[in-house]
């Protein structure tokens, strides 16, 4: 069969990808060749080959079920009857067309947002597992901690109130934890190639499922003693279970993955030993580990903690003995953690001092909600200027009073 190929104005074309389909079917074409396909690269759309992929993500991520695969040939079909055109925007030029969901852009993994709900809607729940997991592995984390910014620009904003993205995730994250038999991604054939990941954290984590569904063998090395990094040792328990961050551990375990504890690279071992033990590419992801100081007088007396050193004593069940009143500086997700967690472990009278007002604070205006929620103070326009000390240990906190320009 003759190579077959395609010409089009590329200012007109709207990415709606039906010559692929139109092509395959036209011509008959089963799986050999790669065919058409249409990338989207800005300001334009350019055809290229087909891969015809096994998986089709495109047919899973079809809400309508108007794209499949024929089970003989393998060829990606399109039904007409049942596709709505949703790729296609009408009354724009060419260049313009190419569009996403805003919810979709985002997120910060740009999972398919649209994608995921419009199934899990029609009770397709692993589908739309199966769709979240090709951009983001862990679900029933994202669904707990995730600050859900899909959600602040959701268009149903505009009639009624946003659609509960993160919870519809964090259910079907739930879901797949409950069920008899976890979905597990196909793992392609073994390659030879060792991939060495530096640190167990989220990023480490999700570099070790894409890879091990490549096939590579994966070994990540983790300096603490547990795995999970700021998933463990940084997010308090009230807020994402243990027992949820050492199921997904286990899921990537299974899936041929190896884990090594208390090894730190660069000490314990050096990447050119590694490279001699085999490892071919390395992926480093220690983390953002250290906290923020304020750069004031007094803030290495007795009784100052840092906030992630707190919560990391806090998380490997060593907590620190804080006392009745304390006051956390700051006003993000970890200066919430901690003046939440202080509160659970007897400190009454714990409160915020955060420097500018409540519409500036980087916290989730949920996060804001739960503090109030519990009776914890917000202290807001207060910026410390230094900590005033009694036989070396804190006392109290000099402050100055903000304004907002």
């Amino acid at each position: 069969m003759g190579k077959v190929s395609l010409m089009l104005n590329e200012y007109e074309c709207m990415g709606c990808h039906a010559c692929e389909v139109a092509c395959k079917q036209e011509h008959g074409l089963g799986v050999g060749p790669r065919v058409i396909k249409v990338i989207e690269r800005a300001p334009y759309f350019k055809p290229l080959f087909c891969h015809h992929c096994e998986d089709a993500p495109c047919a899973l991520a079809c809400p309508e079920d108007a794209i499949t695969k024929d089970p003989n040939t393998g060829v990606v079909l399109v039904d007409s009857e049942k596709c709505n055109g949703c790729n296609a925007v009408p009354g724009k030029s060419g260049a313009e067309k190419q569009q996403t969901s805003a919810c979709k852009v985002e997120c910060p993994a740009h999972i398919d947002v649209q994608g995921f709900v419009s199934l899990a809607v029609k009770g397709k729940f692993q589908e739309a597992l199966q769709l979240i997991k090709l951009a983001s592995p862990f679900p029933s984390i994202c669904g707990r901690v995730c600050s859900h910014p899909c959600e602040s620009e959701c268009n149903r904003d505009q009639i009624d109130k946003p659609v509960a993205i993160h919870a519809i995730e964090r259910f079907l994250g739930d879901l797949d934890l409950k069920a008899k038999r976890r979905y597990m991604p196909e793992i392609k054939t073994k390659k030879k190639e060792k991939i060495a990941i530096v640190g167990s954290g989220p990023a480490g984590l999700t570099c070790a499922y894409y890879l091990a569904q490549e096939g590579y063998k994966v070994t990540i090395f983790e300096k603490a003693k547990v795995l999970g990094g700021m998933l463990t040792v940084g997010v308090p328990s009230y807020r994402l279970p243990r027992k949820i961050v050492e199921a997904e551990i286990k899921m990537i375990r299974n899936m041929g993955v190896t884990m090594k504890t208390g090894v730190e690279v660069g000490k314990d071992k050096t990447i050119a030993q590694m490279r001699k033990d085999g490892f071919k590419a390395f992926f480093l992801s220690i983390g953002v580990q250290e906290s923020v100081r304020l750069g004031v007088p007094g803030e290495d007396l007795d009784g100052v903690y840092r906030g992630l050193d707190y919560l990391r004593q806090l998380n490997l069940g060593k907590p620190v003995r804080l006392g009745e009143r304390v006051a956390v500086i700051g006003g993000g997700n970890v200066a919430m953690d901690a003046v939440r967690s202080a509160r659970r472990l007897g400190s009454e009278k714990a409160f915020i001092l955060y420097r500018r007002g409540l519409e500036e604070m980087p916290s989730t205006p949920e996060e804001i909600k739960q503090c109030r929620e519990e009776r914890i103070p917000i202290k807001t326009l207060a910026q410390p200027v230094r900590f005033i000390s009694s036989n070396g240990r804190v006392k109290a906190i000099e402050c100055v009073k903000m304004r907002l320009t």
